[in-house]
């Protein structure tokens, strides 16, 4: 009985160590800038993460390919910094294109189909009834009946086998402009959806939005540099 009751006053000391010694970590943590909690304001990480989702972030880790990133972007127009979150897709060295809103990283695809978004225009005289499990995620009509709708890839390959002879579906397009998007001034041909090859600098990370004509990312803002970057996102 002594043995038994020894044992679990040993295992609750050890437990009430090991809590503390976490806590202690976690507060530690915070006040030097280890980590904190964020929250998504925005749409342009759709349908990856949705606004409002808090997550945690810190700069234990450096960013790496796949994860998402908190990183600093002053506006020169509007003079403000601000916070963005992005997944960063490729890192210094990496060689990145855009084909047909996807992206590749040394020629191997980047990114995963079902997590992102592109804008297509539906032609038909049946929309509603085509895209009414979209509906909540309509973008625009046009007088003709036409509407525009954020799809993943996967989505709109499936949408495409119930389209008749006179619909069709059409992925936006869109050029760059040299004096609001760091793209086109590396590619004078560069679309929203479309980049030649191009290699990421050192010491800078490529970032995309999963929503990927509702973000303003490396496309637009160029790079990101290594000292811009606030943290890493560890759990969400």
């Amino acid at each position: 009985m002594k043995t038994s009751s020894s044992s679990r006053v040993k295992y609750w000391i050890i437990a009430a160590a090991v809590a503390g010694a976490a806590m202690l970590f976690l507060v530690v943590g915070r006040l030097l800038g280890w980590w904190a909690f964020f929250t998504v304001q925005t749409i342009s990480q759709m349908p990856d993460v949705p606004p409002g989702r808090l997550f945690m972030a810190g700069n234990l880790k450096s960013p790496a390919a796949g994860r998402l990133i908190l990183f600093k972007y002053f506006d020169d127009l509007q003079q403000q910094q601000s916070i963005f979150c992005f997944r960063c897709v490729a890192v210094a060295g990496d060689t990145v294109q855009l084909r047909a809103g996807r992206c590749y990283v040394n020629g191997r695809p980047a990114d995963n189909s079902a997590n992102i978004w592109l804008s297509y225009e539906l032609k038909s005289e049946r929309p509603l009834e085509l895209l009414e499990l979209y509906s909540d995620r309509m973008e625009e009509s046009f007088a003709d009946g036409n509407r525009t709708v954020p799809l993943s890839p996967a989505e709109a390959a499936t949408l495409r086998q119930r389209l008749s002879m006179a619909d069709t579906l059409k992925l936006l397009d869109f050029p760059l402009q040299p004096e609001t998007a760091w793209l086109a001034r590396i590619d004078s041909s560069a679309s929203i959806n479309h980049c030649r090859p191009f290699i990421v600098p050192a010491q800078h990370f490529f970032v995309l939005g999963a929503n990927r004509h509702n973000a303003f990312d490396s496309r637009f803002t160029g790079p990101i540099h290594r000292d811009s970057v606030v943290g890493v996102v560890y759990f969400r």
